[in-house]
């Protein structure tokens, strides 16, 4: 039923994840962007194992669809601090141990 979509939807964050381009941006930077569009729950670049730079991608999450949805309507490339960012929904955060 919808309720129980609504539901789901509301006790998995995880699933309201935004996939983008970082080129050195800092997590603060991407929240403060993102979050004109809702509640942003976590920014998160990941690393080069053996170097430890970040990498040139990250995952906002949104605490409900509404900030995914929002960032998406506004298109596609965002600017955030001079840079031209893409952006896309990202897939379900995997659990931990799965991408390991």
């Amino acid at each position: 039923t919808q309720r129980a979509r609504i539901q789901m939807i509301k006790s998995n964050p995880g699933d309201h994840r935004l996939y983008h381009a970082s080129f050195g941006l800092a997590p603060e930077i991407l929240r403060g962007h993102f979050s004109q569009f809702g509640k942003v729950l976590d920014v998160y670049i990941p690393k080069e194992r053996i170097s430890g730079k970040a990498k040139n991608y990250g995952f906002t999450t949104f605490e409900a669809d509404k900030g995914v949805m929002g960032a998406l309507a506004f298109g596609d490339q965002h600017e955030i601090g001079g840079v031209s960012v893409a952006i896309n929904r990202a897939g379900t955060r995997p659990q931990r141990g799965e991408d390991e």
